[in-house]
């Protein structure tokens, strides 16, 4: 496969998850990208969950959103694999086999990022004036998916380039 085609195949991949997943109705997003990492973030801080909302206390609820959902590191990391994947000249559709895997990381890492933003929440509010809580709700999401993604794509490298040593018999540490 040409460069470019796998280049093109690729930014298709991309724009086409990120359309898929903003058209996606509001009950069917929340079931893919909300409830699960919800459920684990739950479980993980031993609180009571209602669908995409953590009980925290009797006065604090935590609700996932759309926005919280991680959908887009969802489009990112297959993406990244779609790229690595292609690289080998396989088919497309073998793609399809690294859809729930990649679906089940997504809500781990984000259930990961959850219970880091309620940590950060818990410990800011008394010392951050409210306006300043999104940035940290952005910076505890950079915090968690950022390394996330390293992984992925150290994973992906290593599994991939140990396959090429196999298949030429070269050394692509050299």
């Amino acid at each position: 496969m040409s460069a470019l085609r796998q280049k093109v195949i690729v930014v298709l991949v991309f724009f086409g998850l990120w359309l898929l997943t903003h058209m996606l109705p509001e009950g069917v997003f929340g079931i893919l990208f909300c409830r699960l990492p919800t459920l684990l973030a739950a479980f993980y801080l031993n609180v009571p969950q209602e669908g995409t909302l953590l009980l925290l206390n009797d006065s604090d609820v935590f609700e996932v959103k759309r926005a919280c959902g991680g959908s887009d590191f969802f489009i990112i990391v297959t993406a990244m694999v779609t790229w690595y994947y292609l690289k080998r000249e396989r088919p497309l559709t073998g793609l399809l086999m690294f859809v729930a895997p990649l679906w089940l990381l997504v809500n781990l890492v984000n259930s990961m990022r959850i219970v880091t933003l309620v940590w950060v929440h818990a410990i800011s509010v008394e010392f951050v004036p409210e306006r300043f809580l999104g940035s940290l709700h952005l910076a505890s999401g950079v915090l968690i998916f950022f390394p996330a993604l390293l992984g992925v794509w150290w994973v992906c490298k290593k599994v991939w380039e140990v396959d090429d040593e196999r298949r030429t018999g070269e050394s692509t540490l050299s």
